[in-house]
């Protein structure tokens, strides 16, 4: 799933910033939607969701929760001159197809790219989602339903280096 050239960071269009839950959250901090170039992975929560209840009659479909991937990065608010450093949690809800390489003590990454196509297969609207491209080799590709910025905090300094 790996096709992401890691040279340029990554740009994220207006639209779909739009289409991402709360993004306001990071542009009114940002004054735009960051590139999340050096920002680094602190923590990385991977879900399966209750799918196989569903499967074997234990729950609802209407109750289901997809796989849910919860990562938490400390992102560098370079931009306004100040070294300072925001903790940024973002949830990758429901998610169908999933790639990791690498996962290391230190996982600085050259930015987040998010595009959005149609899935022939599911019928319905996807977010692509790739990160990586640092010379630790911590790269993520996944495909998912919704993106939802769920925490934004400025921190007074960079609790990770």
């Amino acid at each position: 799933m790996f096709d992401k050239n890691w040279n340029n960071s990554p740009v994220i269009d207006s639209d779909i910033v739009q289409s991402i839950t709360n993004n306001d959250l990071l542009v009114s901090l940002f004054r735009k939607f960051p590139s999340f170039e050096n920002a680094e992975i602190s923590e990385f929560l991977f879900t399966r969701g209750n799918t196989l209840d569903c499967m074997n009659g234990i729950i609802d479909w209407k109750d289901r929760i997809g796989p849910t991937l919860l990562v938490d990065l400390m992102v560098p608010l370079d931009d306004c001159g100040i070294n300072e450093i925001v903790r940024v949690k973002i949830r990758f809800s429901d998610i169908d197809r999933f790639c990791l390489n690498g996962l290391n003590h230190q996982n600085v990454i050259c930015g987040l790219g998010v595009r959005i196509y149609h899935s022939d297969r599911l019928l319905s609207k996807m977010f692509r989602v790739d990160w990586g491209g640092s010379a630790l080799t911590h790269q993520v590709s996944l495909e998912c339903h919704s993106i939802i910025i769920e925490e934004v905090q400025k921190l007074r300094k960079d609790p990770c280096r």
